[in-house]
């Protein structure tokens, strides 16, 4: 009895004891399988993951926002106007009047926030050591305030006539019951297009919004003008007044000198890269070294700079001829009004020599301008033409080659950036097959031995990051 109860015992022990051990696998098999299902979990929350948003994709999201901004506060704004205006202002023209300037503010607004938040422009190491901090912060100021109210101005001028045309086409009663949505409309498409346009700043932008700026603002002055024959003598008659429709014609001119300057600038600015980039180093240009290169080196930046200076002159003429009317100033007026024509002559002539790197087409219209100017100068000698028209062929001769320019230009910085990005995919492609043939080169045991990296072909590439750069 007594040994059989002691051997038994071991037996109940072991009976005893293997519930136990079951209850502590079953605790176990659930924090793995808990383990398990948060990590998947995990995995999918990764894959779910959204990529971050570039920069044109934020531009675009952005300009999307204060489009929606820009109409719920024009149209708040016009339904108080509506409302808390007198008598007088709720006529037609001056009603009209105030709802362009609702959307002239508006787009002003988000221009200027849109051109706030667009970083300075990238530039190679050669080209940064030439710019100061302050001299870049009163360059953006000034870019700012010119192009801002260039693009305000307009965004007035082109919703005045369009705000017109749809109240004609409407009828007044029922135009006046749908002011407030038609004016938010409004200043949300411009808004929209004035953050993009601050956002993607570029010369090829500005040139191409200036004749529409200038055309509109000399329509809108020509319109307004108490004057209905000044068109018989020349464009100071228009300007020579001191009524809203004369200072209208003079800021225009102000600020049309004061883009070509700005295109001035970033012409000259992407000229400069260009060369520094073409060198094949961004540190300290190739050939600079020997007489021969610092002798090319020179004669680059003179052209750059006699480039400048012209076409700044041309700008400073604008500027000129818009400040200083021609009946109290009348010798000032015709030193600007004259004297533009010297350096915007002289640099169409000296293109080829100035800019070499641009196309022949570009040098063979700016031939054909200087030529048809000219023979319309001789018409006016001889009494065939009135000096509006000779007046009228030069602006527009003027801004079609700032346009023309500007496109190469833009051309010749997208062509910059795509043989670098070509030039850097081929290393990369290059890297990878001196990887490869390091690799087939090796014993079995050696590449056992060698670690993975992200830069060798056996490595697991994470879909998350692009392999090309």
């Amino acid at each position: 009895m007594t040994s059989g109860s002691i051997q038994a015992s071991p037996a109940a022990t072991e009976q005893q004891s293997a519930p136990e051990d079951t209850g502590k696998d079953t605790e176990d098999t659930k924090n793995t399988k808990g383990t398990q299902k948060s990590a998947k979990k995990g995995t999918k929350r990764r894959r779910m993951r959204r990529t971050p948003m570039g920069s044109h994709q934020k531009a675009e999201t952005r300009a999307l926002l204060a489009a929606m901004v820009s109409l719920a506060i024009a149209y708040v704004a016009t339904t108080v106007f509506l409302e808390q205006a007198s008598a007088i202002w709720l006529i037609s023209g001056r009603k009209m009047l105030a709802a362009a300037t609702i959307i002239a503010v508006s787009s002003f607004i988000m221009f200027i926030i849109g051109y706030a938040r667009t970083p300075m422009m990238p530039a190679p190491k050669a080209v940064r050591a030439l710019r100061r901090l302050p001299l870049r912060v009163l360059r953006r100021v000034i870019e700012a305030c010119a192009l801002s109210i260039v693009f305000s101005a307009t965004a007035f001028f082109m919703s005045y006539a369009l705000l017109s045309a749809v109240n004609t086409m409407m009828g007044k009663d029922l135009f006046d019951s749908l002011m407030p949505g038609i004016v938010g409309a409004f200043a949300g498409v411009a808004s929209y297009l004035g953050f993009i346009q601050a956002s993607s700043l570029s010369a090829k932008a500005i040139a191409t919004m200036l004749p529409l700026f200038v055309i509109s603002g000399v329509t809108v002055a020509a319109l307004t003008s108490d004057d209905p024959w000044w068109w018989h003598n020349n464009f100071s008659q228009l300007g020579d007044r001191t009524t809203f429709a004369a200072q209208l014609f003079n800021a225009t001119l102000i600020l049309a000198g004061l883009c070509i300057i700005i295109v001035t600038y970033f012409a000259s600015f992407e000229l400069t890269t260009t060369q520094m980039v073409s060198k094949g180093d961004d540190n300290s240009p190739e050939g600079t070294d020997s007489p021969e290169g610092a002798r090319k080196s020179r004669i680059n930046v003179a052209r750059i700079v006699i480039f400048s200076l012209l076409l700044s002159l041309t700008g400073v003429g604008l500027i000129g001829v818009g400040s200083f009317r021609y009946t109290p100033h009348p010798v000032l007026h015709n030193v600007f009004a004259r004297g533009m024509s010297v350096p915007m002559g002289l640099l169409l002539v000296l293109l080829p020599w100035l800019m070499p790197q641009l196309s022949r087409f570009l040098y063979a219209f700016s031939y054909m301008i200087v030529a048809v100017d000219c023979c319309d100068l001789l018409r006016w000698l001889k009494g065939d033409t009135t000096l509006t028209s000779v007046e009228a062929l030069a602006c527009l001769t003027l801004f079609a080659w700032v346009i023309a320019f500007s496109r190469q230009i833009a051309a010749i910085q997208a062509d910059r950036i795509q043989a670098r990005i070509l030039a850097a995919a081929r290393s990369t492609d290059l890297t990878v097959n001196d990887e490869a043939d390091g690799l087939a080169g090796m014993t079995d045991p050696q590449r056992a031995r060698r670690p993975l990296t992200a830069d060798t072909p056996d490595s697991p590439v994470n879909d998350s990051q692009p392999t090309n750069p």
